[in-house]
């Protein structure tokens, strides 16, 4: 089963419907996730959204469990993430080793594996902020 991505033509800047991934990194010291992300509309009006999230909450787990994935398909540990702007993410390793989903080098299938992930994180860093801000609000 293949998935479609719809692209517009008469806006080819835009690649992605909101959520997704501005910068995503594993807080050593707090073992929590640092997620950075552009949020739908409907949640909130600001540019970016951060929100941060427990490795051992089941959202964490979700997303460790999705890195692995993405480290797996890179063929390296992956740390840290960046959007680098339109459809291109540079992927980061602890240990220096850096790789672009634009890199010329890479097949489209790797590319498309990863936005998977990527679109999976996103989601659970929203729905994250959300919840976060509903019980914070209520406090």
């Amino acid at each position: 089963m293949s998935n479609i991505i719809e692209i517009d033509l008469d806006n080819p800047g835009h690649l992605f419907d909101p959520p997704f991934v501005d910068s995503l990194f594993r807080d050593v010291h707090h073992n929590a996730w640092t997620i950075t992300f552009i949020p739908e509309d409907s949640v909130s009006r600001r540019e970016k959204e951060l929100v941060t999230i427990a490795e051992n909450s089941m959202d964490g787990q979700r997303i460790s469990l999705r890195m692995r994935r993405v480290s797996k398909l890179m063929g390296f540990k992956v740390d840290r993430i960046v959007h680098s702007g339109g459809g291109n993410f540079s992927l980061l390793s602890s240990t220096g080793q850096a790789q672009d989903l634009a890199d010329p080098k890479g097949s489209g299938e790797l590319s498309m594996n990863i936005f998977q992930e990527l679109a999976d994180i996103s989601m659970t860093a929203q729905l994250a902020f959300v919840t976060q801000n509903a019980i914070s609000a209520q406090s």
